[in-house]
């Protein structure tokens, strides 16, 4: 039985600011889902370590257990594994607060349900990327793949990385990250997880290739986001040997748990993933705004 997990009671359940005496329960219950929850409680974290973390995580609770906790910041998540009763209750409460949220993300069955109850009250949706499979880094598998030269960027590769960054966002996404600000905010991303040692880049002479980002960190678990190769350099077989690298230098240097999600459709990346030593754990979905 997991952490979240409960009896009905006649009591009713209540949702409040994720605070006080409810911080230490909802870590505990975070990290029994760690590979689940990872971008949503790393976010937890950074909020938690400055006393913020009520500004966007609430908990709904019975008595003195929590029954599911809601992340309402850039993105709409819900972790609630036992409950979707929890997931419906805590999905109103994330409509009710009037957020504009980027994204629905979550466990595959709790998104497609967040999205189910928020729908109507959300703006038209850009994409529904409804199968992610969740994949998790088998360390010491035998492996024929070649040393690729991945490495743990730094500032000063700031200049050549951003672009990459700007570059991978618009493909990934599908939106351009340098609207609005020019892209001030996502660069102070960029170079925060430069700086940080959280991008790996592989490079031919001075041209990046190859740019990978450890975006989510918690409870052991390192979530890989941000994967982009040069599209010149496509097709060659490099996206699994750059990948296992990658894995093993966030295994030596950050977390023993690798993990990352991808498109289903993307058979490509799928096939990459698991000659890399990628297996499958889960699944999420996401909802794009």
């Amino acid at each position: 039985m997991s952490v979240l997990s409960n009896l009905w009671r006649r009591r009713p359940a209540d949702i409040s600011p994720l605070q006080g005496q409810w911080l230490g329960p909802a870590r505990e219950a975070m990290q029994s889902e760690a590979h689940v929850s990872t971008l949503a409680s790393a976010r937890f974290e950074e909020l938690a370590a400055v006393g913020r973390s009520g500004s966007e995580f609430a908990v709904l609770t019975r008595g003195s257990e929590i029954r599911g906790i809601l992340w309402h910041g850039v993105s709409a998540s819900v972790l609630a594994p036992d409950s979707f009763d929890a997931v419906e209750r805590l999905s109103r409460h994330a409509l009710a607060l009037s957020t504009r949220y980027s994204s629905i993300v979550a466990e595959r069955s709790i998104a497609m349900h967040m999205w189910e109850v928020m729908r109507e009250g959300l703006p038209p949706e850009r994409e529904v990327r409804e199968s992610q499979p969740l994949l998790e880094y088998c360390a010491g598998q035998p492996s024929d793949l070649p040393s690729t030269g991945v490495v743990a960027a730094d500032t000063r590769d700031l200049d050549r990385v951003f672009p990459a960054a700007v570059a991978m966002f618009r493909e990934e996404v599908g939106t351009d990250p340098c609207r609005g600000d020019g892209g001030r905010g996502y660069r102070n991303r960029v170079e925060y997880l430069l700086r940080e040692r959280r991008t790996y880049i592989a490079r031919d002479g001075e041209r990046i290739v190859f740019k990978a980002d450890l975006g989510a960190l918690f409870g052991g678990v390192a979530q890989v986001h941000g994967v982009w190769i040069d599209p010149a350099y496509r097709g060659q077989g490099l996206a699994a040997p750059f990948m296992r690298g990658t894995a093993e230098l966030i295994r030596r240097d950050h977390a023993p748990r690798v993990t990352l999600y991808v498109n289903s459709f993307n058979v490509r990346a799928r096939r990459a993933y698991e000659r890399a030593g990628f297996r499958p754990i889960g699944a999420l979905a996401t909802v794009l705004f």
